[in-house]
């Protein structure tokens, strides 16, 4: 769909679109002028179907809600009617050009003639070995079989990073939500290609960060941290945290120590200094990438949540991210100051919850304290003041893997089985319950509607 201006401004104020849709609202969850919905048939504006699963989250751009769908699919929709606009594939080679192009068609090439080869030769050397236990004859062609197996490896390894790669189950390539500064579409996949695309899905510029580091801390497969958006740079934690201009895609930065993260960066203003702040509590100043506090705090699974000066994290320890975490979860938080130089840290408290089970998605900030899920889909409630928790409410259900946000002074949690609830942020009152498709994604609000993307499709909801 051609996009006028004249067009998207009255698109995006039917939307109640802000001029800087970031993720996750505000970048803490928040979306203060939100309605909340009733979440019946009434209420339901319209549905429409995605390409393919994925976990990141919708966001508005340009008078549409733009989506991402596995394996390295980015689709849009017009925000008031759900119309598809536009769709497109991203492809790690759109990155490159000259010389490193050619060389990547022909290591891509090469990879699928020995990946075809390759499964021919295995399913050989399989057979192979149930007949050495009856004829040890066999034992020449199993070497042979073998040998050929291990000549192949290198060359799939060297073509791998440029082929499209098979879905993945529950993290895929998709993990990472698209974003935008009202000018521009970013989009992060698992594949390292990151890429800036306009309102009708035309190509601005794209990088690409090489193929993914393993394993995580957190999780041993995929990628699953959303690059933020800070004073004109998308910051991108991949196997460092790196610093692209938001306008070009050139390098400003790459930061120290490596990031081998599965949560997000986040942004924190303290005196009014852009901070990026990691999972595993470093401090980076967001126009140099230099350190400028560490040791703040240690989340596994995601990042920080931040309000203004003051980040918590939250999450259990592990040592091995290829076994389950052990232990109660870990809250903490602090309140940085510092408008140049090295950061003040305040501590303002530390506290264990009464369970086990993971935290898989990042805290709401409101006046009523931190609002969070676990891995059975509980809701709890920690103070601002000294960390206390509250257990909400417990329907021992399904993981939320999304976040929670908050609707004005309601807060709305999916979980991945698709249990929908709201919540009174005042009170703690469950003011409703319902469910929708399951879902891993991070709902959507701005003025009168709220988008959820499910498993399976797009739906809109909200008041005429």
């Amino acid at each position: 769909m051609l996009l006028t201006a004249a067009l998207t401004l009255v698109l995006g104020a039917l939307a109640g679109e802000a001029p800087h849709a970031h993720h996750r609202g505000d970048g803490a969850g928040r979306f203060p002028d939100a309605t909340v919905p009733s979440f019946e048939a009434k209420d339901r504006r319209w549905t429409q179907p995605a390409p393919a699963w994925s976990n990141a989250a919708p966001v508005l751009f340009a008078g549409q809600v733009c989506a991402l769908a596995e394996p390295t699919t980015v689709w849009c929709v017009d925000a008031d009617t759900g119309a598809p606009t536009w769709s497109a594939q991203l492809d790690v080679l759109d990155a490159l050009s000259g010389e490193a192009r050619a060389e990547a068609e022909a290591a891509r090439a090469a990879a699928l003639v020995a990946e075809a080869r390759y499964a021919e030769v295995r399913q050989q050397w399989s057979a192979l070995r149930r007949e050495l236990r009856r004829d040890p004859e066999a034992m020449p062609r199993l070497e042979a079989a073998d040998r050929e197996l291990k000549a192949l490896e290198p060359v799939l390894e060297a073509g791998r990073p440029y082929i499209t790669p098979p879905v993945r189950e529950i993290v895929g390539y998709t993990s990472h939500s698209p974003l935008t500064d009202g000018t521009r579409l970013y989009v992060l996949l698992g594949t390292g290609l990151v890429a800036a695309l306009g309102p009708q899905g035309e190509r601005l510029w794209s990088t690409w960060l090489g193929p993914a580091p393993t394993p995580r801390r957190g999780y041993h497969l995929g990628t699953c941290a959303t690059p933020v958006l800070v004073d004109g740079s998308l910051v991108v934690g991949w196997d460092h945290l790196v610093a692209l201009d938001a306008a070009t895609g050139q390098e400003r930065w790459r930061g120290e120590p490596p990031y081998a993260l599965y949560g997000s960066p986040a942004v924190a203003r303290p005196d009014g200094r852009a901070v990026v702040v990691t999972p595993d509590g470093f401090a980076h100043d967001a126009r140099s990438g230099d350190v400028l506090a560490e040791g703040l705090g240690d989340a596994w699974f995601v990042g920080p949540s931040v309000d203004g000066d003051e980040l918590m994290w939250i999450g259990r320890r592990v040592e091995d991210p290829r076994r389950e975490p052990q232990g109660r979860i870990v809250a903490e938080a602090v309140r940085l100051r510092g408008a140049t130089g090295a950061l003040a840290v305040e501590r303002l408290w530390r506290t264990e919850l009464p369970t086990r089970d993971a935290v898989y998605n990042a805290a709401v900030p409101a006046p009523s304290g931190w609002w969070v899920g676990d891995a059975l889909g509980r809701i709890w409630r920690l103070d601002r003041a000294d960390g206390t928790s509250t257990l909400v409410d417990d329907p021992r259900g399904t993981p939320a893997y999304a976040s929670p946000v908050s609707l004005g002074d309601t807060l709305l949690v999916v979980n991945d089985d698709g249990m929908v609830r709201l919540v009174d942020l005042a009170s703690g009152e469950v003011t409703l319950r319902t469910r929708l498709g399951p879902t891993r994604a991070t709902p959507l609000a701005s003025g009168r509607r709220v988008w959820i993307r499910t498993l399976e499709e797009l739906l809109a909801l909200g008041v005429p």
